[in-house]
């Protein structure tokens, strides 16, 4: 979620907020922009370390509001935020950039930095 985050925020406009609601939303400015899923083996037990991990992001490129259906009234778009110069491989580009580098923060400072960015993208109690 953190690299998303970090991702999204290097490609948008100056002085925008990327912000998580508990524990798959990706808001925009305070929009729905997005979400995210992890994905494993359901056969693994809670202390086991899992054999695969998935983790998808769904992120809204373009508004809807002409399709009926959709309820979009909270919801954002990377095009309608300010996003147009960007392509989408770019942000795919960066999120895997920002991926590795909190990988390497695990490894050399343990969890607490992840937990706490994370943590801090949070809306505030």
């Amino acid at each position: 979620m953190n690299a998303t985050a970090d991702a999204v925020a290097a490609h948008c406009p100056p002085e925008r907020e990327v912000t998580f609601t508990w524990p798959d939303t990706i808001l925009f400015d305070g929009g729905l922009l997005g979400g995210a899923r992890l994905g494993w083996p359901n056969d693994c037990a809670e202390g086991e370390v899992p054999s695969w991990l998935a983790f998808g992001v769904m992120l809204r490129a373009a508004d809807m509001a002409h399709i009926d259906e959709v309820q979009s009234a909270t919801g954002v778009s990377l095009m309608g935020e300010g996003f147009q110069m960007v392509e989408t491989d770019a942000i795919v580009e960066s999120f895997a950039r920002h991926l590795m580098t909190a990988f390497d923060k695990w490894n050399e400072r343990g969890f607490d930095p992840i937990a706490r960015d994370y943590l801090e993208r949070l809306p505030k109690a």
